[in-house]
């Protein structure tokens, strides 16, 4: 995956909204593996309260999972 695989973790997120970002995105998210329920990839797309705009990043092959 690419560089924000590595950096948009949750403690990450907090600090920006910290800061003052109006908007944070997750990490990338397989969605063949979400789609069956991957509790990892599932927990990616998770907002967390102090999140107020939250994106989520899927990527995957198959249009059926996406």
């Amino acid at each position: 995956m690419g560089a924000l695989t590595n950096l948009a973790t949750r403690p990450f997120r907090r600090l920006v909204t910290e800061l003052g970002a109006q908007a944070t995105i997750s990490e990338m998210v397989i969605a063949n593996y979400a789609a069956k329920g991957g509790k990892q990839d599932r927990a990616l797309m998770r907002r967390e309260p102090h999140e107020k705009v939250f994106g989520v990043q899927i990527v995957g092959g198959n249009a059926k999972n996406l």
